[in-house]
């Protein structure tokens, strides 16, 4: 069934749109094979009524600027407007039937609007370059197509690409621009619904089982986008397990990375110098706001921190020399064994300027992987600090309270709070300088890391019990 404006009505004057006009965007050209400006861009128009559609004074309102002169189509026939009716003519050997004035169409898809002399919208739609939409468009030479005139042309599975060579150029174009399309539906590729962890199977090797699958990964953004401006180069988790890299080269869906946005990322699973990633074809919001992860404490970076938001505590830096106030560089941090760890500072997470820290420091970061060596996949281990934020100088000695060894830090803290101790903590309370419990938690671990953003600014005191011990520490925050 036709999606077309279907009023009540009869054809009004000559020289107008009829108000049941059947006009129909029956064919796209929108990003050309040649280099440069896509001087071969055109939009077809189908006639699908009975009787012949007046243009005059009708327009376009989106994708291109034009409004049409006293012009018409007869019933069944075609009109084609284009970019630029010389290039037009060069490629397909007859001029268009008109030049639009402005604008030119998107390679990514967008709007196309087509409006009568009152305004009134009498076709539109918004193409696309990913799935259900055909691909092949975007630069190889195809047209796009509406396979039957008469079926929904917003829907791009009704869409497909031509197999006739119709250019006269130096590039082959296949497109019957003011003729009958000979159209082809190519299929779009199926998404499979798939977790993260399982996007992240590896062979023995290294190598990513599903590597080239096209799947659909849904998570929490983190961390921030490490390729600053055109393109993405962010991570992708969901809850505390393992998460992944979400790369383009370009911007999808017109997507602007924030942390906390939960999405739903359909794309093909790639792999770049060991690091498993996802090539987005399409980026949907689903919720904003959404929590991010904790960091978790290792003791050094390999298969199981890739993609992962860790922290690397007591280190410092093995050369202060190889620490740059600007630009993107690594560093070797080590924490006086005989294993060091590369640290990523990328220019993104804005470092810039600042001095190499000394001394003993804790460091998260998002893990990463750049192995140039070929398969096996099991070296160039990376740690990708977010921001200065995540850089914490180790200022609060370890102390030994009642027989029990512990450590707290950073202290004072913005937010987060990491316990270390040599004894299993079973639960943690915090009291305001009143004496009311403000945070309690049961837990069954000697490492916790405590998320205090909610609390605001003050002292507190902390106890922490065991099996066999109760201590009580000072803490204080200030954001």
């Amino acid at each position: 069934m036709m999606k077309k404006l279907l009023l009540l009505g009869t054809v009004l004057t000559a020289g107008v749109f009829s108000l049941n006009s059947q006009i129909v965007i029956n064919e796209i050209m929108y990003n050309g094979p040649e280099s440069g400006t896509d001087t071969t861009e055109f939009i077809e128009l189908y006639n699908a009524g009975s009787s012949t559609e007046y243009l005059t004074g009708g327009s376009f309102s989106a994708g291109v600027t034009h409004t049409f002169g006293v012009d018409s189509i007869v019933a069944g026939g075609y009109y084609v407007i284009a970019y630029d009716s010389a290039s037009f003519f060069t490629t397909f050997g007859f001029y268009p039937n008109a030049e639009w004035t402005t604008g030119g169409l998107s390679n990514g898809g967008e709007s196309i609007v087509l409006k009568d002399g009152s305004g009134n919208t009498l076709d539109s739609l918004v193409y696309d370059d990913a799935a259900p939409w055909s691909a092949l468009p975007d630069g190889d030479g195809y047209t796009l197509q509406l396979c039957d005139p008469l079926t929904d042309n917003t829907d791009g599975a009704n869409w497909g690409v031509s197999t006739d060579s119709a250019g006269f150029g130096a590039d082959t174009i296949f497109g019957t621009p003011g003729a009958v399309n000979v159209c082809i539906a190519v299929a779009g590729p199926t998404y499979d619904l798939i977790s993260i962890d399982s996007a992240n199977n590896t062979d023995a090797n290294g190598v990513a089982v599903i590597l080239g699958s096209t799947v659909e990964l849904r998570g929490v953004v983190n961390c921030i986008d490490f390729a600053e401006s055109t393109g993405y180069e962010f991570f992708l988790a969901n809850g505390q397990q393992q998460g992944i890299s979400v790369r383009a080269f370009t911007d999808v869906d017109s997507y602007f990375v924030t942390a906390g946005d939960s999405l739903h990322i359909k794309g093909e699973i790639d792999q770049y110098n060991g690091l498993l990633q996802i090539f987005p074809d399409s980026i949907e919001i689903a919720t904003t706001g959404n929590t991010t992860q904790l960091a978790t404490v290792v003791t050094a970076l390999d298969e199981t921190t890739e993609s992962r938001y860790v922290t690397l505590q007591n280190v410092h830096i093995v050369n202060t020399a190889d620490w740059s106030t600007g630009g993107s560089f690594n560093v070797q941090v080590t924490d006086g064994g005989s294993d060091t760890s590369t640290v990523r500072i990328d220019e993104a997470a804005n470092f810039g300027g600042m001095p190499a820290p000394t001394g003993t420091f804790n460091i998260s970061g998002w893990g990463g992987q750049f192995d140039n060596n070929g398969t096996p996949l099991d070296s160039g281990y990376q740690l990708l600090p977010c921001s200065p934020n995540d850089l914490i100088p180790v200022t609060t000695a370890i102390e030994k309270l009642d027989g029990v060894v512990i450590t707290m830090y950073p202290n004072p803290t913005t937010g987060l709070v990491n316990l270390f101790s040599d004894k299993e903590i079973t639960s943690v309370s915090i009291y305001n300088s009143l004496g009311t419990l403000v945070y309690s938690s049961q837990v069954s671990n000697s490492k916790v890391t405590l998320d205090l953003n909610n609390l605001d600014n003050g002292t507190y005191f902390t106890v922490l019990s065991g099996v066999d011990f109760q201590l009580t520490k000072s803490l204080v925050i200030t954001k």
